[in-house]
């Protein structure tokens, strides 16, 4: 996808992603605040990924786009490019086990 791809190709620094996948390792209180303070945040151009879903009664197919308004409204919620989705910051600053999207 784009949003794959852009991560690809530059490094991200504070994905909230390498925490939440296990990929970063026990935060240390310094880790722990860069990460909270200089998470990664898309700008309104940011080519998210899109979901495909099948509605359980009536067999329609439908697009979920993720919505940067979401980031805006919800200060808690960071998103992921490397996991392509979205945390609560605090629960995966303070959580060390690898945690769903």
């Amino acid at each position: 996808t784009a949003a794959q791809a852009l991560v690809n190709s530059q490094s991200v620094l504070y994905d909230i992603g390498d925490v939440a996948s296990g990929k970063a390792s026990i935060l240390s209180t310094h880790d722990r605040l860069m990460y909270l303070k200089h998470h990664f945040v898309p700008d309104r151009k940011f080519p998210f990924s899109t979901q495909t879903r099948m509605s359980s009664k009536k067999g329609k197919v439908f697009k979920l786009h993720f919505q940067h308004s979401w980031l805006e409204n919800c200060k808690w919620l960071v998103y992921s490019p490397s996991q392509q989705g979205a945390y609560c910051i605090n629960t995966v600053s303070y959580f060390h086990r690898k945690i769903p999207k």
